[in-house]
């Protein structure tokens, strides 16, 4: 095997590898990581008696360092939080969510409590501490709350900048070479 043509196999090798790594910088520089709450509602009734159980899950890289849900809903039975919830605090539950966690809450109610993503923004309060680039100083910032499992925005976001070099490359190597059959012919 001549040097010259194990050269040019070896480059030919390495473009795919360049190519990946920069798809991967690209996505992960202009996705920013956005910390939320995702939740998902399931109720239930029997006669006069209602149940809702609610998921708040941490999906994102970093912790929310402050979750409050100041008070029960109106008509509340009975209630349970998972992980439960210190004594001591004037509000219905106080804690943290680190990532990967979710806090797991049940009311029983004896009314059909409303579900809907401003009436939970009303009964939690969550913020986490982010580092001011300006002032150097750590400022609480307020945490969005999205329905369902996985932030699906985010993940479109990703996946669009991950494979906009790989389109790119394609049509500018599809040009090229549809323009050297063209000179030639």
């Amino acid at each position: 095997m001549v040097t010259s043509s194990f050269i040019k196999k070896a480059a030919w090798a390495i473009v795919p590898a360049v190519l990946l790594l920069s798809c991967q910088w690209l996505a992960n520089t202009m996705t920013g990581k956005e910390v939320s709450l995702n939740y998902k509602v399931s109720t239930s009734s029997v006669n006069d008696l209602y149940s809702v159980y609610i998921e708040f899950s941490n999906y994102s890289e970093i912790a929310i360092d402050k979750v409050q849900i100041g008070l029960n809903p109106p008509n509340l039975i009975d209630f349970a939080y998972d992980p439960a919830t210190l004594g001591g605090s004037a509000n219905a539950w106080e804690g943290e969510i680190i990532s990967g966690k979710s806090l797991k809450v049940l009311y029983v109610l004896n009314k059909e409590m409303p579900i809907s993503a401003s009436y939970l923004n009303s009964l939690l309060n969550a913020e986490y501490r982010k580092r001011n680039q300006e002032t150097g100083r750590l400022e609480w910032v307020k945490v969005k709350l999205n329905e369902g499992e996985v932030y699906l925005s985010g993940v479109v976001a990703y996946l669009i900048w991950f494979f906009a070099p790989i389109i790119i490359s394609l049509i500018v190597g599809c040009s090229i070479l549809y323009l050297r059959s063209r000179a030639r012919s």
